[in-house]
Parts: structure tokens; sequence; C-alpha cells
């Protein structure tokens, strides 16, 4: 969490660590309180999962090499020792946390039910912004410098 001063206030930045949906607004608190349900996230076709790892891995190094992403902080593990379900979903999150995507995009792929689905997306996505950057010869935003994403 992080808090930021700003002229009518603060501002006060998280990341959430557990998906949820909002399921009512709360009234009357002085500032937004909600009811969750907490989601759990299965893996999906988890006989997917190596090969979807290996191609967001080989996608996102070519992404990082043509835009100056940084690199992942996950290292590649050996696909034959297998890829289980978490990493793979803290996969799907780094690139997901280094991926410049409108908003509508992120939430897209933040509402995927397993981390198959997620992966899928990912790589589209991915594979996308590398195309648009070879052709455009663009480059994504560099993130805000000031305080954290409201996304």
């Amino acid at each position: 969490m992080s808090v930021h001063p700003i002229p009518a206030g603060i501002r006060v930045g998280c990341v959430g660590v557990q998906r949820f949906r909002l399921d009512a607004r709360v009234p009357g608190a002085d500032y937004l309180v909600g009811e969750v349900t907490w989601l759990d996230e299965e893996p999906g076709d988890v006989d997917a999962l190596p090969e979807l790892v290996v191609q967001l891995r080989e996608a996102w190094l070519t992404y990082a090499d043509s835009v100056g992403a940084p690199a992942l902080l996950d290292p590649p593990a050996p696909v034959a020792d297998g890829v289980d379900g978490d990493r793979a979903r803290a996969l799907a999150y780094a690139v997901l946390d280094q991926l410049r995507l409108p908003l509508a995009e992120r939430q897209h792929v933040l509402e995927a039910v397993t981390t198959r689905e997620r992966l899928q997306e990912l790589v589209a996505r991915v594979r996308r912004e590398v195309g648009l950057a070879a052709a455009l010869q663009a480059r994504p935003l560099a993130p805000p410098s000031v305080g954290p994403s409201l996304n």
C-alpha cells in the first residue's frame, strides 16, 4: 500500500493479492466499503499449462527485446520439470503487471476464470503488441512517475 498527499487530501494505492467480486457497496462510510466474494482460481486444463507458459515466455522475451521492457522476475523453469498451477498463475500476473494495456483489456484478462484462459489471453495480447511495435515502430508509454496506477 502507498499513500500520496494530493491537494484534496490523500490518495491511497493498493495492490490486491487475491481475486474477488464486488457484490455490493456498503453505504454510509466515509470511504468506499464493499461486500465481496473471494474467488478461487482454478488452473483449468493442466496439460495445456506447460506449452502456454513456454509460449508466453517466448512472446515476452520478443516483446521485451523489441520495446525495452524489463525482464520478468519469474526465471524460466525447464519444461521437463513440469509447470504447476501456482507457477503458471504467477507468470501470468507478472506479465500482466508489466504489459501496458488499456484498462478495459486489462480487466478482461483479469476476469479470466482459469489460469489457462489467462495465459491464452496474454499470449495473444503480447504477440499483438510485438506485431504493433514492429509494424509501427511504436513503443508503449512509460508508466506514470507519480504514485501508483489507479488501474
